[in-house]
């Protein structure tokens, strides 16, 4: 006579299986080590108030440009993307200085160009409740003209760490191409 089955040992390898199942899925799920670091991302659209830690910002409009210049005569040729916006601070004017505006496209992160005398700037100091409406200049390679690109607004201009970053989407095959564009002085409030 053949000894019957045991119950019991079957329900514990499906019980050890499930185990490893869930030990396999808290893992899958677990955030890696960067992550109690990441900024506090919000995702803008153009034309609605994006807000973060003492910033909000209306980006108002993108667009590229294949030749540049300012009000007090500079001028250049190349690939450009200009994006106007409002920044303001929100609640203090303490280290309220929007030091970050990156333009990322694949691996590669243009900042503002400080080439135009007028625009954002890495030193454009806001203030509670007066929005500064300025315009950032990046410089882009020929190659990223029709890229998918993600416009980075925030403080921290190094380290963004913890702190709030304001994104946007940009695809630049969907803007409009000026052949000349004048970058306005966004320092009149200043």
């Amino acid at each position: 006579m053949s000894p019957a089955p045991r119950v019991g040992s079957l329900a514990q390898w499906a019980a050890g299986l499930g185990l490893v199942a869930l030990a396999w899925g808290v893992i899958a799920v677990t955030p890696g080590d960067d992550f109690a670091d990441q900024p506090f991302v919000t995702q803008a659209r153009i034309d609605e108030p994006a807000e973060g830690r003492n910033l909000r910002i209306t980006v108002l409009d993108a667009r590229r440009a294949d030749h540049v210049s300012d009000e007090r005569g500079w001028s250049a040729d190349g690939t450009w993307v200009l994006v106007s916006f409002e920044a303001e601070a929100l609640s203090s004017e303490k280290d309220s200085t929007l030091s970050r505006a990156l333009l990322r496209i694949g691996d590669r992160a243009y900042t503002v160009s400080d080439r135009p005398s007028v625009g954002a700037d890495a030193r454009t100091h806001l203030a509670v409740g007066v929005p500064k409406l300025l315009t950032a200049a990046f410089e882009i390679l020929d190659e990223d003209a029709d890229a998918q690109a993600t416009l980075e607004l925030g403080f921290a201009k190094y380290d963004a760490r913890l702190d709030s970053e304001i994104r946007l989407a940009l695809d630049l095959a969907e803007l409009d191409v000026d052949d000349t564009a004048e970058i306005p002085d966004g320092r009149w409030a200043e």
